[in-house]
């Protein structure tokens, strides 16, 4: 009941506020229940989706520590094989710091390379050289390609000269970030092409003192042949007297041997043409017959000392050829010589 705006609780709405409270504390413990109940199976399933994400973690942990074993395994075994190379092979950035040396480095320096790995080349080497290595990785960066430089460099046992072999590496994008070495050490090689030119320079002093023996010899020997071959024409021309056929026929013998062993002097003279590919042929028309019979004629006489007997055939049609009579009469007496000696 409502009286001047106040309200008045009757018995009748006392219960019926009663009830609505009951109602009220029961539909919050209902509700207090299933909030409760969500709760807990929202926590359920984070426990679940925690428990699955743990396991594929610790799958994925097991990949990776797989991983990391494979790629420690590969490193270790390029290091052996890098270690065992019979040359120095060293890789660093762009800055000139060592990143990789490997055992070779040990052998040839003296030093630890791996104690050079991360240091700068002012604290490894003198300013002069570390500044060429700098100008040398500039280059080859600037390139983008393998380049080769050439050093000396002294070591306990000497001086020794190294090629260098540059190249670049790049990463996935093509950038370059380092710079490998490759150490070639061929002061074996210089000392075998000082020893060649040595050899040359000597063989050329052996030529050119032969070629002065040569000349000598043929100038001493050309004086007393040019007196016989004087003599004898002067004998066959019978001046002082006349002479038997035989006497004539040895004359002649004498002067057409005399007159080949001058062509071959001359030759001699010649030495340094035939040396340098350049000696010409003197081509004329030769009587092939009496070719033969002059180089017979200048044996014959050894011949007979050994009890041997020589016979001319030719058993060809042509009776004239074009030849250098002078080179082709020193085959034939070389032939007959041999012939007759052996």
């Amino acid at each position: 009941a409502t009286v001047s705006g106040y309200f008045f609780l009757t018995p009748a709405s006392s219960f019926l506020i009663n009830d609505l409270k009951q109602g009220l504390q029961l539909g919050l413990f209902v509700l207090e229940g299933g909030a409760l109940s969500w709760l807990i199976g929202k926590l359920q399933f984070s426990k679940n989706r925690a428990e699955e994400a743990l396991k594929q973690t610790s799958v994925d942990m097991k990949k990776v520590e797989q991983r990391l074993t494979e790629l420690e395994t590969s490193r270790s075994l390029a290091q052996t094989v890098l270690d065992h190379a019979p040359t120095i092979i060293c890789v660093g950035d762009l800055e000139g710091r060592y990143q990789f040396v490997n055992a070779q480095y040990d052998q040839v320096f003296g030093q630890s390379g791996k104690a050079l790995v991360g240091r700068p080349l002012a604290e490894i080497l003198p300013s002069a050289q570390a500044a060429v290595i700098l100008k040398e990785i500039q280059t080859v960066t600037a390139a983008g390609q393998a380049m080769t430089f050439e050093e000396d460099v002294a070591l306990p046992d000497g001086i020794h000269t190294h090629v260098k072999l540059k190249f670049p590496l790049k990463d996935s994008s093509g950038e370059i970030y380092a710079i490998g070495t490759i150490f070639l050490d061929i002061a074996d090689r210089k000392q075998i092409e000082l020893a060649l030119r040595h050899k040359n320079e000597a063989l050329e002093e052996v030529s050119r003192l032969k070629s002065e023996f040569i000349a000598n010899m043929s100038h001493e020997l050309r004086t007393p042949l040019t007196s016989i071959l004087g003599f004898s024409s002067v004998l066959l021309q019978q001046i002082f007297g006349s002479l038997t056929a035989k006497q004539q026929e040895y004359l002649s013998r004498i002067r057409s041997s005399g007159t080949h062993l001058l062509s071959l002097i001359n030759a001699l003279l010649d030495l340094s043409k035939i040396e340098a590919g350049k000696l010409e042929l003197n081509l004329e028309v030769v009587n092939l017959a009496e070719l033969c019979q002059a180089a017979l004629q200048m044996v014959e006489m050894a011949a007979q000392e050994k009890q041997q007997q020589l016979r001319l055939e030719l058993p060809v049609a042509r009776e004239t050829v074009m030849v250098d009579r002078q080179r082709v009469t020193q085959m034939l007496l070389n032939y007959l010589s041999n012939a007759v000696k052996f």
